[in-house]
């Protein structure tokens, strides 16, 4: 394998991209370190990838756009030439490793479990979509936004955590992977609305919920403007909004639930407890008055750990 002539780089590689998840998805590092050691650091090198590419998505200027765009095409061509096979492959990486430290460990972890290139692709498509954003106009768009940043995600990882290959071809798992991606992807969205209209100008809610509920974007401003940053008055059609949104979060939460048992046994309660505790975050903004606009909202520590103890207990009545 690549790189893999120096098992101290790897170990350093495999550490840094455990350190990234750590860092900056505390949800996923809760849930997947529940994981056999291995597929763990499979898991955390898959997210420092996405971390990478989103990250040079969401910190471009408006000035920025060309470069930023050649950015995510030059991860697009690092992603090609990895999946090349090609003998000259590790002069042309070379350069990408002294950007990327993960490289080594995410070069291992697709060759170790053979993980497909075009969800990594798809991934880098939807980031260029959030680099040319343009409002969201209906539900139709906002799944194929979110089929592309988000359930890439699920069916990048579902190789690591199937019985066999032959069952991570499955049609239909690999649909409810997609619907779990497309359900955090939502959860994002709802919680991040102040941030995404403050830091990026960007609006994910869908126009035609807005103009159903009776919601500008002039409104959404001057919720995030708010000088009382933590209390603030959030209005009802919001709220009614937001809990429609939720509700279709929570359907496609629901899909990935009926197919446990085609998962390995070691995999389930984290995958599981990944689905429950993003799924949380929702009740998280509920709590907070659903001021998603002046703070960002998460699970305590105690909440995660009671959400798995839980899953540990849905997971033994299992009848695979």
């Amino acid at each position: 394998m690549i790189f893999s002539n120096s098992q101290a780089l790897l170990q350093s590689s495999f550490d840094s991209a455990e350190n990234l998840i750590k860092d900056r998805a505390v949800s996923f590092y809760d849930a997947f370190s529940l994981l056999p050691q291995d597929l763990f650091r499979a898991v955390a090198v898959v997210y420092a990838f996405c971390r990478t590419a989103d990250d040079i998505a969401d910190q471009a200027q408006p000035s920025e756009t060309e470069h930023t765009l050649q950015r995510l095409l030059d991860l697009e061509d690092m992603i090609k030439t990895i999946f090349s096979k090609k003998d000259d492959r590790l002069l042309k990486l070379t350069k990408s490793y002294q950007n990327f430290s993960w490289l080594p460990a995410f070069i291992h972890t697709i060759e170790r479990f053979d993980l497909p290139m075009k969800p990594f692709l798809d991934q880098l498509e939807g980031q260029r979509m959030d680099v040319s954003f343009s409002k969201i106009e209906n539900m139709d768009q906002l799944i194929t936004y979110s089929r592309k940043v988000a359930d890439s995600v699920g069916v990048m990882l579902l190789p690591l955590f199937v019985l066999d290959r032959e069952t991570a071809n499955m049609v239909n798992l690999c649909e409810a992977c997609e619907h779990l991606g497309i359900a955090m992807q939502i959860t994002n969205i709802l919680r991040d609305v102040g941030e995404d209209l403050s830091l990026r100008n960007r609006v994910y809610l869908p126009e035609t919920l807005l103009l159903k509920y009776g919601i500008t974007t002039e409104m959404l401003r001057i919720l995030v403007n708010n000088k009382n940053e933590k209390n603030i008055d959030v209005p009802l059609n919001f709220i009614q909004m937001w809990e429609h949104l939720a509700e279709i979060a929570d359907d496609y939460y629901r899909d990935i639930e009926a197919w446990l048992c085609y998962i390995h046994p070691d995999c389930r309660i984290p995958l599981l407890a990944s689905a429950r505790i993003y799924r949380a975050i929702a009740n998280a903004v509920r709590s907070s008055g659903y001021n998603c606009f002046t703070v960002r909202c998460y699970t305590s520590h105690a909440e995660r750990v009671a959400i798995r103890q839980e899953i540990g207990r849905v997971i033994q009545l299992l009848d695979c």
